[in-house]
């Protein structure tokens, strides 16, 4: 590298010019430059080749091509960064512009050339290209920084970070051998070619000893490079890389692969986050599978214990009924177990409800019927109940057929006739509106009691989740009523939403198509 440097490629087709050039060569700087030179313009791109000379000095003149000819061809080569100085015989100002434009560094007359000032041109020529070549190389640097930041995002495990690492080790930054220690996992290295010497396996020990960068060359002309890999304090692992003789890491080098083994340390980092989110996704899904299981299985236990019990109680009361055989005080009691049988009932059927949608198995089963209809039996079955409450339909005339589960859609409206009886303790007016569109049906169930804060609203249909009650009333519930209010009713295509307000009471509307969603 340091003899290319002093090169300087002569190109000049005038023995007598070229004489006194060197010449000037001499004076200016002794035997610093070594002048290879060429008195045609092939065969001067022929030695530029060859030598790839610091700078050329190329004659306007030639007697196969122009030099600008020369000059373009040069600066195709350089990425238009030849290291060129123009030379003519005549100071033509015209010549001098279209050989800057073409790429040369500068211009000079043959006539007005001293040793000095060809010195100094050839200076700001060399200066020129290696500011150019810094930049370029800078630009490099940054777009390999951002392909490797990039390809590192979509690693997700220790090997996909090692095999990143290898690719750009070798594409981007020449690297001869790399490797990749990591402290969780000895074994995990990859590793282009043979390390030279085991070298970078010493240098890489010692790095991690050290826990600091170590830059070492080899006898063998090559340069070792570890740097350990550190997130905060912690240690996660050793970078290595080796180059081959004449590519040793400069200054501005050395900082871009410490920025690269800081993006490495972090990717791993990042696997290893990534690796602990898995794995404790995974047992939180084994435990909420566990959790369903025992829910569907003590369900059903709970059920099949709680039936003859039921039965039984029942049976009690209608021969009771009959034989008049029980006090007013054990037909109460009676009437206690039956009460609470059913209220049990009611909740081991919500819980299997839930078990089965979460496990997927909760279907409906559509077929045409009357919405009118449907409501009126539920209110006449309910308001014998309702002592503190006044139940009203406002209902079309017409019936409002529509294609859906009766069994499940009736499970909806008592749900929300159930929570709007809860949600005002003090009575009042419970209404039940139906209104028919072309294409849907709207079904609102509007209460007169407590209503509903606004940030409570969009959590009301979690499962399990229970608005906060500011009021004095203590109010029954699971928070599961309105969960299988909106599973049914996404079930049948419709949606559900609820206009509420603290002390104004509540709306819910259930909106369902009048046919089935395919």
């Amino acid at each position: 590298m340091s003899n290319q440097l002093k090169t300087i490629l002569l190109i000049d087709d005038a023995q007598e010019d070229r004489v006194a050039i060197r010449r000037q060569l001499v004076t200016a700087r002794g035997d610093e430059w070594v002048v290879v030179e060429a008195e045609s313009g092939s065969q001067g791109i022929e030695l530029w080749r060859r030598h790839l000379p610091a700078c050329v000095l190329l004659d306007y003149m030639l007697p196969d091509m122009s030099g600008l000819d020369v000059l373009d061809i040069l600066s195709g080569e350089t990425q238009g960064a030849a290291p060129v100085i123009m030379l003519t015989g005549s100071g033509d100002t015209a010549v001098a512009v279209e050989s800057m434009k073409r790429g040369a560094q500068d211009y000079l007359s043959k006539n007005q050339l001293g040793a000095a000032q060809l010195a100094r041109a050839i200076d700001n020529t060399l200066e020129r290209v290696r500011l150019h070549h810094e930049r370029q190389r800078a630009a490099e640097r940054i777009q390999q920084l951002q392909a490797l930041t990039g390809a590192l995002l979509g690693a997700l495990a220790p090997a996909e970070v090692a095999a990143t690492m290898a690719q750009h080790a070798r594409e981007a930054l020449g690297a001869l051998a790399f490797a990749l220690d990591l402290a969780s996992a000895r074994d995990a290295r990859t590793q282009i070619e043979g390390d030279p010497g085991g070298a970078l396996d010493a240098a890489m020990a010692e790095a991690e000893r050290s826990a600091s960068a170590v830059w070492r060359a080899t006898p063998g002309g090559d340069t070792a490079v570890a740097i350990p890999l550190l997130v905060g304090a912690q240690p996660l692992g050793v970078l290595g890389l080796a180059f081959p003789p004449g590519h040793a890491p400069n200054a501005d080098d050395r900082a871009h692969i410490q920025t690269i083994a800081q993006q490495c340390a972090l990717a791993l980092e990042r696997a290893r986050l990534y690796a602990e989110a898995n794995q404790a996704r995974s047992i939180a899904e084994d435990a909420v599978q566990m959790r369903d299981q025992f829910l569907a299985v003590g369900v059903h236990e709970l059920k099949n214990a709680l039936t003859p019990l039921f039965g039984n109680a029942q049976l009690l009361m209608r021969r009771a009924a009959r034989s008049n055989a029980l006090g007013e005080g054990e037909l109460r009691a009676l009437r206690t177990i039956t009460d609470q049988a059913t209220r049990i009932n009611q909740l081991i059927s919500s819980l299997l409800d839930v078990s089965r949608i979460e496990m997927g198995a909760f279907t409906v089963a559509p077929a045409r019927f009357d919405l009118c209809a449907m409501a009126e039996r539920i209110a006449d079955e309910l308001r014998p109940a309702l002592t503190h409450h006044t139940l009203h339909l406002d209902l079309p005339q017409q019936p409002v057929h529509i294609e859906g589960d009766e069994q499940r859609l009736e499970q909806v409206l008592r749900n929300l006739l159930s929570n709007a009886v809860k949600y005002s303790p003090d009575g009042g007016m419970i209404t039940v509106r139906l209104t028919a569109h072309r294409s849907t049906v709207d079904l609102a169930v509007a209460d007169q009691g407590l209503g509903i804060a606004a940030d409570a609203i969009p959590k009301l249909f979690q499962r399990f989740y229970r608005a906060i009650n500011p009021s004095s009333h203590t109010i029954d519930g699971n928070g599961i009523g309105l969960y299988i209010v909106r599973q049914i009713v996404e079930l049948h295509g419709g949606a559900v939403h609820v206009e509420s307000a603290r002390g104004q009471g509540s709306t819910f509307t259930v909106t369902l198509p009048r046919t089935p969603v395919p």
